[in-house]
């Protein structure tokens, strides 16, 4: 790693130069890590730090950038690291830089300027809004819903759930069905959002069945295995399929279930 560069997400502030953004986060690292606990950071990775010097601007979102040169063995290039780690040492040898204008909207480039990976305005999208929905404001579901979450809880937790998961009758990996005739997405919003919290701190990935019906199955299953890989590299994770009955055709009268 080389050098570093901070993309603001917020408009400019009066005030905040170059120089107190890259104080504040070289104070932010030198605060968090020891040379035994460095803090692991990836390419274009949100961060969330105070503004030294500023106590009226508060906490402001930057993404990282990092620029490194391409490994090498022999003559034959070698794929990036999927990660670098920032130590109190270490984050004095790096060049750090600070961006003057903020993210603009992927909308706001044309095809040719946009970037490999679209970087987003705001940490909304990012990580995902938690749903407004609590096991308490459920009534009667109340108990229904608490199974649900001692399950999900229980996979995603327990390490031995995990080895058993594939080949026990009734884990099924950590699936839940939530059937009924109402208030299924009202239980399934209370499970994600309660889940999303400590002590599992869950990544919630929804995934809306309604607008997939229709399309051809090779876009059905593309747009699924990205939502998939997403769970998996953020895992823990839960997946939220929403409206799933939507996507599944109903069977022909008569037919075997």
């Amino acid at each position: 790693m080389q050098n570093i560069s901070l993309q603001p997400l917020f408009d400019n502030v009066d005030g905040v130069n170059e120089q107190d953004k890259v104080k504040s986060f070289r104070n932010c690292i030198e605060s968090i890590t020891t040379e035994d606990c460095p803090l692991p950071i990836v390419n274009s990775q949100l961060v969330v730090f105070n503004i030294i010097h500023q106590p009226t601007v508060g906490q402001k979102d930057f993404i990282v950038n990092i620029v490194t040169p391409q490994p090498t063995f022999g003559s034959q290039p070698l794929p990036n690291p999927l990660y670098f780690l920032l130590s109190t040492s270490r984050i004095q040898s790096i060049r750090i830089t600070a961006l003057g204008d903020p993210v603009s909207p992927p909308d706001a480039c044309s095809e040719d300027q946009r970037p490999a990976h679209i970087i987003p305005r705001s940490v909304d999208n990012i990580d995902p809004v938690l749903p407004n929905r609590f096991l308490n404001e459920l009534g009667a579901r109340a108990q229904s819903a608490q199974e649900g979450l001692n399950h999900l809880r229980t996979c995603l937790t327990r390490r031995l759930v995990h080895y058993l998961g594939s080949c026990c009758s009734g884990l099924a990996g950590g699936g839940l069905l939530i059937c009924g005739t109402s208030g299924k997405t009202s239980i399934a919003l209370a499970l994600c959002r309660q889940i999303a919290e400590l002590p599992v701190l869950a990544h919630i990935v929804t995934v809306e069945c309604t607008a997939l019906r229709g399309h051809a199955h090779d876009n059905v299953k593309s747009y699924l295995k990205k939502k998939f890989e997403e769970a998996a590299c953020r895992q823990p994770s839960i997946i939220l399929l929403k409206n799933l009955d939507d996507l599944v055709a109903a069977p022909a009268v008569g037919a075997t279930k």
